[in-house]
């Protein structure tokens, strides 16, 4: 029994010498000692690395980058040792001492690479570095980079407009420029062109404050409309060649110039054409049913609506509520002052009436037809646009029993040459630029002054009635 625990003994011993044996055969490089800073980076090079073993992993972090060598990441204070294990065998050892990050070098370094920053001030505040003012856009994009890899950068600045827009407009000697809090301020008295400009950079930069005024005037425009009932013949007489879109049956007009390039929504015109129409509407070759005037800056819009409105009853929530909906005749028109005092004129046109035969739950549907385009015209050239009612709608007007109750549209389709297909609905454009001393303006002001005389001054007002 002894013996068999002599036995024993002796069979553990030689199991521990063979495992000391076994670990002095490995070969283990020299440990060496590193000092690092809190956020400081080091590269070990060595190859055929295996495996690596962190100490305490919350310390320091590793990765084997594409050239075999192994990247050390201090991240936070404290000591800790790194195993690294080669594909040969031999095992390497490692102690780091990993110690507050260094301010006064981290300052250095952070002002040699944003120091030139402009708004951009850096100070010291015991550990941590502090970064203050107001910067642009794209140097604040820089900072954030530069708060990843310092993490003692505290980052106190404010993204501003003013830096990326100084050179923008450093070419508008006029334009007065100044900060106020993270606004831009621009102001001061600047051509149409560079307002123009403004706004468009405004578009991309929300914080800039644009109290810029205009030096120039917008030019007004003086739109003519004569909304006519027109012959076939007087058509043809007034140069007026229509697209084949004109007898089509979809919802769509006919549009052209008037003049010597007949098919040209951009043709030019011979001659004044306003003569020619009045005179067709003399000898009764056309019927004028509406002459409304209309002026709008370049730019805005201005609109015509001739019809009437019908209350829908809409329920929402359970909530009853009366809506009106317009049927009739609306014009649109937008024009826009170009170079060279062209126009470029945008119109819309719709025709609408009350249609019971589609009628949803007692409330009536409307038949539409509108018509869109844009086109440029010199001042005084003219517009005209038709197809609005086609061959069909005018040989069967009693479809029609609302629209033709407006007083435009009542005379329309009471006309003969109108059901029988001799006349068209035509709505003539001509726009003009006026000014202060323009022609046109000065008649329209002498025939204010002229109704003031007939119908003002000669009225005596009884001031009881009035209040």
């Amino acid at each position: 029994m002894n013996n068999i625990k002599i036995s024993c003994c002796f069979l553990g011993r030689c199991r521990w010498l063979a495992a000391v044996v076994l670990l002095l055969t490995v070969p283990i490089a020299n440990a060496d000692n590193f000092r690092l800073f809190v956020g400081q980076m080091k590269t070990l090079p060595l190859v055929n690395i295996d495996r690596v073993a962190v100490g305490n992993a919350g310390l320091v972090s590793t990765s084997i980058m594409n050239n075999g060598e192994l990247l050390i990441l201090a991240e936070k204070a404290g000591d800790t040792e790194i195993q690294i294990w080669l594909k040969d065998g031999e095992t390497v050892t490692h102690k780091f001492y990993i110690i507050p990050a260094n301010t006064a070098r981290n300052v250095a370094e952070v002002r040699s690479i944003v120091g030139k920053v402009a708004g951009l001030s850096i100070r010291q505040v015991g550990s941590n570095i502090i970064l203050k003012g107001a910067i642009s856009h794209k140097a604040s994009a820089m900072l954030k980079k530069v708060t990843t890899v310092y993490t003692n950068v505290l980052d106190l600045t404010s993204a501003t407009a003013s830096n990326d827009l100084a050179k923008v407009f450093e070419g508008m000697k006029q334009l007065q420029v100044r900060s106020a809090g993270d606004k831009l301020v621009v102001s001061g008295e600047v051509s149409a062109r560079d307002k123009a400009y403004i706004e468009a950079v405004k578009d991309s930069y929300p914080e800039l404050v644009d109290l810029t005024v205009s030096s120039e005037i917008v030019p007004m425009v003086y739109m003519k409309v004569q909304i006519t009932e027109l012959g076939n013949k007087a058509s043809e007489n007034l140069g007026i060649k229509w697209d084949i879109s004109t007898e089509s049956t979809n919802p769509v007009g006919s549009f052209t110039t008037l003049g010597n390039f007949k098919n040209s929504i951009t043709g030019g015109i011979s001659g004044d054409i306003n003569v020619t129409i009045s005179a067709a509407i003399s000898d009764g070759s056309a019927l004028l049913l509406a002459s409304p005037t209309l002026s709008a800056l370049s730019g805005s819009e201005a609109d015509f609506f001739a019809g009437g409105s019908f209350p829908i009853k809409v329920i929402n929530d359970g909530k009853t509520s009366i809506e009106f909906k317009d049927y009739g005749l609306s014009l649109k028109i937008k024009p826009v002052v170009g170079a060279n005092n062209r126009i470029t004129t945008s119109i819309a046109t719709e025709l609408s009436d009350i249609d019971r035969s589609v009628a949803v739950d007692g409330i009536p549907g409307v038949t539409s037809r509108k018509t869109a385009t844009q086109v440029s015209l010199e001042p005084g050239q003219t517009f005209a646009i038709s197809g609005l009612i086609n061959r069909s709608m005018s040989r069967d007007v009693t479809r029609f029993p609302y629209l033709s109750k407006v007083p435009i549209f009542g005379a329309l389709f009471k006309s003969k040459n109108f059901i029988n297909n001799k006349s068209n609905l035509v709505i003539f454009i001509t726009p003009y630029i006026v000014s202060q001393s323009s022609d046109i303006n000065q008649q329209q002001l002498k025939l204010a002054e002229n109704l003031k005389a007939d119908y003002l001054d000669e009225t005596e007002f009884n001031l009881e009635i009035i209040e």
